[in-house]
């Protein structure tokens, strides 16, 4: 996958049990309609990061 393939991302809650715990993951959905789910710490920065790699690759993204 590259940056190209990227639709969205946003930040979402982690479940454990079916139950949300902490705000802590990362979604991103690509052209295919697949969504990928990480957990990461910082998660704001890291959407702030591959927004601004991803406006750099094509400008009017998100």
């Amino acid at each position: 996958m590259n940056l190209a393939g990227i639709e969205t991302v946003e930040r979402v809650r982690n479940k454990l049990l079916g139950v949300p715990l902490l705000k802590n993951g990362l979604k991103i959905t690509i052209n295919e309609g697949e969504e990928l789910q990480f957990i990461v710490n910082k998660a704001d920065q890291w959407i702030e990061d591959i927004k601004q790699a991803l406006n750099k690759e094509k400008p009017n993204v998100m």
